[in-house]
């Protein structure tokens, strides 16, 4: 399944990815380091930023939606 949502990112993202624009993994360290080495063989990198920061996005994300941001 990484690799599935890896290959879609990497085509939807082309330009984007190809003009310099920073790709990051963020996340828990076991997913992390499926998705960094999934990552290899499609010659992405990306640092990586530890921790859960989904419940925090997720909050930013309603607040965008809202208009609170």
């Amino acid at each position: 399944m990484i690799g599935h949502e890896l290959l879609s990112a990497r085509h939807r993202f082309r330009e984007s990815l190809a003009g310099g624009v920073p790709l990051f993994v963020i996340g828990v360290e076991g997913i992390s380091e499926r998705y960094r080495t999934a990552m290899r063989p499609l010659d992405l990198q990306a640092p990586t930023m530890p921790g859960n920061t989904a419940p925090a996005g997720l909050y930013r994300f309603a607040l965008a939606l809202q208009g609170g941001l």
